[in-house]
């Protein structure tokens, strides 16, 4: 017979028994029983991505080759891969010196927007976005718009430069990074 798992692991346990669950265990040989059960284990887990394109939607992600003053989109990814749900996830992009937010350009994109890009308060680039929370499998995006350094703010030549986008959730936290080429050409 099942036994109530809610009674068989609390403090008070459960009532067994030969014929039912009443707590009478007889001496016979006829009264022996076994008590199986299994466990699952939870594992709270997640991944979070970036990808950088030119805001005009040309060039493969993080394979762009950037001029001053260009505008770029962001776009982070978060993913619940594990077993448990994950409360008031907070998705944060770090950008390199610089290199400026575009105001009121952050859109966001997940369950709760029906996987359609709706526009979001600000603060991704400063203390992060609160996007809610996911159960297993759910996830969310983040997009917004960053325009690039001015020549004056640039040495002539290739500058390599990094932005990290991070997720912090009740189980830690995680980072990706982007690595960008701009490009400051002197006669």
């Amino acid at each position: 017979m099942a036994l109530p798992a809610e009674e068989f692991f609390s403090e008070a346990g459960t009532l067994i028994g030969c014929s039912k669950q009443d707590g009478v265990v007889t001496g016979a040989k006829q009264c022996e029983g076994h008590v199986h059960f299994r466990f699952v284990a939870d594992q709270p887990n997640f991944v979070i991505s970036q990808s950088v394109t030119r805001a005009d939607g040309t060039g493969q992600p993080d394979t762009i080759r950037l001029e001053v003053g260009a505008r770029v989109t962001y776009k982070i990814h978060y993913s619940n891969t594990g077993t448990t749900q994950q409360n008031n996830v907070v998705l944060k992009g770090e950008l390199p010196a610089k290199f400026r937010y575009v105001a009121k350009s952050t859109y966001l994109a997940a369950s709760l927007t029906g996987g359609t890009w709706k526009k979001t308060s600000e603060g991704v680039t400063s203390g992060g976005l609160n996007v809610g929370s996911y159960a297993p499998g759910g996830g969310a995006y983040l997009k917004f718009t960053v325009a690039l350094p001015e020549a004056t703010d640039l040495d002539c030549g290739l500058t390599s430069t990094t932005s990290t986008a991070s997720a912090l959730t009740q189980n830690g936290g995680k980072s990706a990074e982007s690595v960008l080429l701009v490009e400051k050409k002197c006669g």
